[in-house]
């Protein structure tokens, strides 16, 4: 059968309509495009900005720097993420990550377990922020001296708790001991916590 020029334009004007009316579909529905995961790229999930540090695609994880709060959460909790199948672990809290017309609006964060470090000015201008949970975090680590808490490391930028929270912040740090808690709260305010701050079980 022989094909005119007039039937190729047809065919090539119906898959042209068929192109738009998916592309149509999917930004209706608020889908993205994939892209190849690798290290130094960033990506967007649940409205916060994410930057690739490593990545293993025979395992499908990989950790990841929160760059910019923009959640709606006014209570989130800081651990682990899905993207594109792969389970990503937040280790970092990126350098004015929380500084973001989202970010100022959270009452409480909460840092899990991969979180272990903190960049400068993570929490600036987060004057509405009233506890921040790092007792799962391994931000700060103390140990026990000849029974006497000490400060063994603390993985944060100099100024990285500057500007963070209202004047009565809470830091929950999990542990009771006022001992140790004294010790926390040097730590944090060597890296610029605010003097008003209070760190509490």
């Amino acid at each position: 059968m022989k094909i005119t020029r007039k039937s190729q334009r047809s065919s090539k004007t119906l898959v042209f309509a068929v192109i738009l009316l998916v592309a149509g579909m999917l930004v209706a529905i608020g889908a993205t495009p994939a892209f190849a995961l690798s290290k130094g790229e960033t990506f967007v999930k649940g409205g916060n900005t994410y930057r690739i540090d490593e990545y293993d695609p025979k395992d499908s994880e990989g950790d990841v720097t929160l760059v910019k709060y923009g959640a709606k959460n006014t209570k989130p909790y800081i651990n682990t993420i899905r993207y594109q199948g792969t389970s990503f672990q937040v280790e970092v809290i990126g350098r004015n990550a929380f500084n973001t017309k989202r970010g100022r609006r959270v009452v409480s964060v909460t840092l899990g377990r991969q979180v272990d470090r903190v960049q400068s000015k993570a929490f600036y201008g987060t004057k509405k922020l009233k506890v921040l949970n790092m007792g799962a975090s391994d931000v700060v680590n103390l140990k026990k001296v000849n029974g006497v808490w000490k400060l063994d490391s603390i993985d944060a930028q100099k100024n990285a708790f500057v500007g963070a929270g209202a004047k009565t912040l809470k830091v929950r740090c999990g542990k009771e001991s006022c001992a140790y808690r004294t010790v926390y709260h040097n730590a944090l305010n060597s890296k610029g916590l605010r003097k008003t701050a209070r760190v509490v079980k």
